[in-house]
C-alpha cells in the first residue's frame, strides 16, 4: 500500500470497527485503508448480500420478509432496488440495439402507485394512482425488446414505440399485434412505417358481466376481432397470446411489488422511483432463448446489474 501524499511504502496499522485492514505513512504518519471498490453508489452492503437480497424480492418475498431473513434495513432494501432499477435501465439501453425480429407482440399491465385512482384528488401528485407498463416481446425468442412506464395516453405511448424502433434493426421487416388501445394506430404508423411488413390490431368483446357475478370475477371472452391497421399482415401470425401469458405473472409474481411502491415512497421520498423497481423486476429475469443470451452477452444475472 502506497501513501497518497508521500508516495512511500504504508505499513499495517489495525483495522476499523468494521475489520477493514488500515494503513500508516511511515513518513507522514497518516492513517488510511485501501480504497474500496463503489458498485453500490454508496452503500456498504457486501455484493452477496445485495445479490440475497434482490434474489428474495424477485422470489416473492416482501421487504419485510427480506428485512428478518437478511438482517439488512428496509431503508437499505429499498435503496438497493432503485440502484438496481437505474443499472437494468442502463444496461438494457446498451444491450438491446438493433435486434433482429420477427413478430413483436405490445400490451400493458396495468398497477397503481401510491393508491388506486379513484382515490387521487386534485392536490395529490398527479404521477400517482393507475399506472401501466407498456411491454413489447418478441414472440418466438420471448425476449423484452422494450418497456415503458406511465400513465395509459398517447404521451406514454409515443415514448414507447420510439424505444421500439432504437432497439430494433430496419431490415429485415417484422410484424406487430397489439390490443385495441387507440394511441397505437398513431404512434406506430408514424413511427415505425419503414420497419414493419404488417400492424393489426386483436380487439377481445367480452361479455356483460351476470347478475350476482362477484365484483374481481374476470369477464367472459364473446368474440375476437382481428382489425389490419396498415400494410399486409400475415393472419397466421396475428397474436398476443406470449405477452398476455406474461400479464400473471409479472403482475402477481411479486407480492412485494406493491408494499415496495408505498415504501420507496414514503421513505425514500421519490414516487417515480419505483417505476426503475418494475424495471429491475422485469429485466433480471432470466432470458429463455438463444437471441436473449447473445443480445445480452452472458451478463444476464441479478450480479451483473449491480456490479456494472
Amino acid at each position: 500500500m502506497t501513501c497518497h501524499n508521500c508516495r512511500t511504502e504504508c505499513k499495517r496499522k489495525g483495522h476499523d470497527r468494521k475489520g477493514n485492514q488500515r494503513y500508516q505513512c511511515r513518513q507522514c504518519h497518516k492513517t488510511f485503508q485501501e480504497p474500496r471498490q463503489d458498485h453500490l453508489d454508496g452503500m456498504y452492503l457486501p455484493m452477496d448480500k445485495a445479490e440475497m437480497v434482490l434474489n428474495l424480492l424477485l422470489e416473492g418475498s416482501s421487504v419485510s420478509t427480506v428485512e428478518r431473513v437478511t438482517g439488512v434495513h428496509h431503508g437499505t432494501i429499498l435503496k438497493l432496488l432503485v440502484t438496481a432499477g437505474e443499472k437494468c435501465e442502463r444496461v438494457m439501453a446498451e444491450k438491446i440495439r438493433n435486434v433482429p425480429v420477427r413478430d413483436l407482440e405490445l400490451d400493458e399491465l396495468w398497477s397503481f402507485l401510491g393508491k388506486k385512482q379513484k382515490r387521487v384528488r386534485a392536490e395529490d401528485d398527479q404521477n400517482l394512482g393507475d399506472c401501466y407498463v407498456f411491454v413489447a416481446i418478441e414472440r418466438h425468442s420471448k425476449l423484452v425488446v422494450n418497456i415503458a412506464m406511465g400513465k395509459r395516453d398517447q404521451a406514454t405511448t409515443d415514448i414507447f414505440v420510439e424505444g421500439i424502433r432504437h432497439a430494433t434493426i430496419t431490415s429485415p421487416k417484422f410484424q406487430i399485434t397489439t390490443d385495441g388501445f387507440a394511441p397505437y394506430r398513431s404512434a406506430i404508423t408514424t413511427t415505425l412505417h419503414d420497419r414493419l411488413t404488417g400492424f393489426a390490431q386483436l380487439i377481445k368483446v367480452y361479455k356483460a358481466s351476470s347478475e350476482g357475478e362477484g365484483r374481481y370475477s374476470p369477464a367472459e371472452v364473446q368474440s375476437v376481432e382481428v382489425v389490419p391497421v396498415m400494410g399486409q399482415p400475415d393472419p397466421e401470425r396475428i397474436c398476443t397470446s406470449i405477452v398476455e401469458r406474461q400479464k400473471p405473472q409479472r403482475q402477481n409474481g411479486s407480492p412485494a411489488l406493491h408494499a415496495a411502491y408505498q415504501r420507496l415512497q414514503q421513505e425514500v421520498g421519490e414516487p417515480l422511483g419505483s417505476r426503475r423497481l418494475l424495471v429491475c423486476l422485469l429485466q433480471l429475469l432470466p432470458p429463455s432463448s438463444e437471441l436473449a443470451h447473445d443480445t445480452c452477452d452472458d451478463r444476464w444475472n441479478h450480479r451483473s446489474y449491480v456490479d456494472c
